[in-house]
């Protein structure tokens, strides 16, 4: 998962078993009042993940370095240092063997 302002999460899908209800559906994360979530993607647990943001930059890192959080209230990590008035505009899931061409 990643949300703004730049933060990522994995959760395990065994820890969505036991609901965690609200009245709109089950609860997956918690997020701060102006944050949105922005991608959840399925990974095989040995893929890459790639961010992109508004300025050109981009980052990519081991979904393992998202570590899991354990419990789905957990805060996440952050995933990209951002300027001032950038933002996170992408997020592609990629296989550790695959080339990704990243332009601005």
């Amino acid at each position: 998962m990643s949300w703004s302002p730049a933060t990522v999460s994995s959760s395990v899908p065994s820890t969505m078993r036991t609901p965690m209800c609200a009245k709109s559906g089950l609860i997956a994360i918690n997020l701060d009042e102006g944050d949105e979530l922005a991608w959840v993607k399925i990974t095989d647990g040995h893929s890459d993940v790639v961010l992109a943001t508004r300025q050109g930059m981009s980052i990519r890192f081991h979904e393992e370095d998202a570590r899991s959080m354990g419990i789905r209230t957990a805060r996440g990590v952050k995933a990209i240092s951002l300027e001032a008035e950038d933002q996170v505009v992408g997020m592609v899931v990629l296989s550790a063997d695959q080339t990704a061409w990243v332009t601005s």
